[in-house]
């Protein structure tokens, strides 16, 4: 049967940005009028500001952090300087939000969003507009819902990172499938559970590159739902 989200949180990455600093703009307004105090309402904020600043800023830098480690790795493995220095962790942090970072953001959003929609004063079309906690869009029906990758690249040696799409949290994750060049037919790679996750397969022959031809196949409760996504090429070396 077609499930639908009880509330609408986004499944990409602009999109929590968005939705979080829309919970900055609006929370003041609309939880007082829901019952939350003003020691709640200042939780959700403080919640809100490390969100945007963890999802926005910590993990570009951390992105590109990576890609300094990739190619330190590559070039210590190919032949790099005859001595070699480790980069140095980066100074992340400046401007953070000043309230204290607790753990467990996204728990916390599901309790406070399910208080905020229990409560005798909420209104779908008001409150649960602005805030954004009304589901959008038609139910979801997995028999028809379609995988889909939205990024594939090689980030180091036998190593490819992807982005894949999880319907709003509406599936549990994907099978992921590589078919090499000369191969008859695609191989199951593992379950992947996450939205961004890394493929460290292999080379078929130590050394050589080759062309990988890679799809997704979304999976609910331990079955593969829907349409297999569209094939994405990555060449690995």
């Amino acid at each position: 049967m077609p499930r639908m989200k009880k509330t609408y949180y986004p499944d990409d990455i602009s999109g929590q940005i968005s939705w979080w600093s829309n919970v900055q703009n609006e929370a003041s307004t609309y939880l007082p009028q829901v019952g939350f105090n003003p020691g709640e309402v200042s939780d959700v904020l403080n919640d809100a500001g490390w969100a945007v600043y963890l999802l926005q800023i910590a993990r570009a830098q951390a992105s590109n952090f990576a890609s300094t480690i990739f190619g330190f790795v590559d070039s210590a493995l190919k032949g790099g300087p005859d001595t070699m220095t480790l980069p140095s962790w980066p100074s992340w942090m400046p401007s953070v939000p000043a309230g204290p970072l607790h753990g467990g953001i996204d728990t916390r959003r599901v309790g406070w969003v399910k208080q905020v929609t229990g409560a005798p004063q909420y209104t779908p079309d008001v409150i649960g507009a602005a805030m954004r906690l009304t589901p959008t869009g038609t139910p979801f029906d997995p028999n028809t819902y379609t995988g889909e990758i939205v990024n594939a690249k090689a980030v180091g040696h036998e190593q490819v990172k992807f982005t894949v799409r999880l319907a709003q949290g509406n599936i549990d994750g994907g099978n992921l499938y590589l078919q090499r060049n000369g191969d008859s037919q695609p191989t199951f790679v593992r379950f992947f559970s996450m939205r961004t996750f890394i493929d460290t397969t292999p080379l078929k022959v130590a050394n050589v590159p080759e062309v990988r031809t890679y799809t997704y196949w979304p999976v609910i409760n331990d079955e593969q739902v829907g349409q297999i996504s569209q094939s994405t090429q990555v060449t690995v070396s």
